[in-house]
């Protein structure tokens, strides 16, 4: 019985192997056909493209104006979301932070009212050299929220920290897609 087994689970581990597994993973991600592929092997960072696109079903059949807005809506619903979590934060947090956190409410508040809109009314009308400046200004003001958080160190800081470098990271793929249009 042992001997069946063995056999059986050998079998699986062969041809459900980790190399395996990878080879086709890879065979998948090197489809010339692919547009999330195609354009992500023209921005700097691979991997962070290929998720953050493919995460959203449309990518399937999008053109790189297409990924463009994917990645401005996810940039978006981010910086919406990261707006909503500070203000929380604001509320919450000891008097003496108080006015470290409304300098992140500020930012945000500029990159979900200006900065964000810009660059999808930008994009939606092909003026791709604005819309890149403003994915890149969203992108500072996530940054400056950073920069504020390095003079006040504290506990509350550190879900901000990720939400900052996932901004930026977003701004960064939004800002790159968009520097491929012309």
């Amino acid at each position: 019985m042992h001997s069946i087994i063995v056999k059986i689970a050998l079998f699986f581990v062969f041809f459900a192997s980790p190399s395996t597994l990878c080879n086709g993973l890879m065979r998948k991600l090197n489809s010339e056909t692919d547009p999330v592929v195609l354009t992500c092997r023209k921005i700097s960072d691979f991997g962070f493209c290929v998720f953050t696109l493919r995460s959203d079903p449309r990518s399937a059949k999008a053109s790189v104006q297409g990924l463009a807005q994917i990645a401005l809506g996810k940039l978006e619903a981010h910086a919406k979301e990261t707006s909503t979590y500070i203000q929380g934060l604001q509320k919450a947090c000891p008097p003496k932070l108080k006015t470290a956190v409304g300098v992140c409410v500020h930012f945000y508040t500029l990159a979900n009212n200006n900065d964000v809109p810009a660059a999808v009314k930008s994009l939606n009308v092909k003026a791709y050299g604005v819309a890149k400046k403003a994915a890149l200004a969203a992108m500072e003001d996530g940054t400056r929220c950073q920069d504020e958080i390095k003079k006040n160190p504290s506990t509350i800081w550190q879900m901000l920290n990720s939400r900052n470098f996932y901004m930026h990271d977003l701004s960064q793929l939004s800002s790159d897609l968009i520097g491929l249009l012309k």
